[in-house]
């Protein structure tokens, strides 16, 4: 006897009839493999949420308007706030009384920042291989994709950010600069600070956002594995870890050597992330050899990704430092290839990073490259 109507648990609103379109007859199974990709780049990716983030339908750009600050005067009985004449305004003891309009002025600036080329990870299945396989390994292969997507979309935001602010130290209408503080002594390098330094460096980030009138909210530093275990690390305190976890400190609750990890330092979250960028990732533009031109481009990105990273230990920021434009979100392909006998599997997503305010963010270097 032959069943006419089978449940089957891959098909989409099925009739209970067997499809010999792989397609039609394994669409519920394919989401699966989807799913997993999406799970994994969210879980391998630090900064998603942690910097803006914006979508839109069609287009090469968006544009990320921002402004700046203004000033509060005296208002003397009887003046023209509309006026153009200027106010005298108190310099503070011993200094000359110098002028200001009573109207304020607001200033407004904008990023534009450009869709990169399609970003994508991909691998493809051979059908017969899988069948002898004693494992379906479509699973962790679909894991790794989205785990391949996080790291070099991770990557480009912290490149973005921390090239933004180097390149941007002098202030620039409507807001100051961003600021860089070099760590440890004459020729200390990235693997060979101490935590002394890196608390020592947190805390001078901290008050060059203070000074900046950055929200000391939604504060991050992202360190390098091997600078974020010296935080945690114990070398003098008897057990009780660094100066940031040793609990005569006030410091019960964050963190500890146990489970090797630390919360925040100088009120900022740490976190630890081997997508912060260690090397001189620069392209040869012209071709021409070692010291000449390059370019903060590779071919494909239409942001400004690359640069000399070798001194870099960690990066501090506020989300309004960096942004991030989505044309196409992360989404998963899965098709059976007949003239090849086999699935390919296609991660993909196109977006574009770009620094916005240089003074949300402080780039914490050491002395010497290593």
């Amino acid at each position: 006897m032959v069943l006419s109507t089978i449940s089957f648990g891959g098909q989409a609103s099925g009739n209970g009839e067997w499809n010999s379109t792989f397609a039609t007859q394994n669409a519920l199974f394919l989401r699966v493999f989807g799913g997993e990709v999406m799970s994994s780049f969210e879980k391998y990716s630090v900064t998603t949420g942690k910097h803006r983030i914006r979508s839109i339908s069609s287009g090469k750009s968006a544009q990320f308007p921002f402004t700046g600050r203004t000033t509060a005067q005296r208002f003397k009985p009887g003046s023209d706030i509309l006026a153009d004449d200027a106010q005298a305004k108190g310099a503070g003891a011993g200094g000359a009384l110098s002028t200001a309009k009573l109207l304020g002025h607001i200033k407004a600036n904008e990023k534009i920042i450009k869709i990169d080329d399609l970003l994508i990870s991909s691998c493809f299945i051979d059908d017969l291989d899988l069948a002898k396989s004693h494992y379906d390994y479509r699973g962790p292969f679909s894991r790794e994709l989205g785990r391949a997507l996080a790291h070099e979309f991770d990557t480009n935001v912290l490149k973005a950010a921390a090239l933004h602010c180097a390149e941007n130290t002098s202030d620039s209408d409507p807001f100051v600069g961003g600021t860089v503080v070099t760590t440890g002594a004459t020729g200390i390098k990235p693997s060979t600070v101490t935590s002394a330094n890196l608390i020592s460096a947190i805390f001078d980030a901290a008050q060059a956002m203070d000074e900046a009138y950055i929200p000391e909210d939604e504060r991050y530093v992202f360190m390098r594995p091997d600078c974020y275990y010296k935080l945690v690390e114990d070398t003098a305190n008897a057990g009780q870890g660094t100066a940031i976890l040793h609990r005569d400190y006030g410091n019960d609750g964050n963190g500890n050597t146990k489970d090797g990890f630390v919360l925040k330092c100088a009120g900022m979250t740490v976190v630890k992330t081997p997508h912060l960028p260690r090397t001189d990732t620069r392209h040869d533009a012209d071709g021409a050899g070692s010291g000449t031109t390059y370019s903060a481009q590779n071919p494909g990105e239409n942001n400004d990704y690359q640069g000399d990273f070798r001194k870099l230990t960690a990066l501090c920021w506020h989300p309004e430092a960096v942004g991030t434009v989505k044309l196409k979100d992360l989404t998963m392909e899965n098709e059976y290839q007949i003239r090849h006998q086999g699935d390919l599997m296609v991660a993909k997503m196109a977006c574009g990073t770009g620094g916005l305010r240089a003074d949300a963010t402080v780039v914490i270097n050491a002395d010497t490259a290593e």
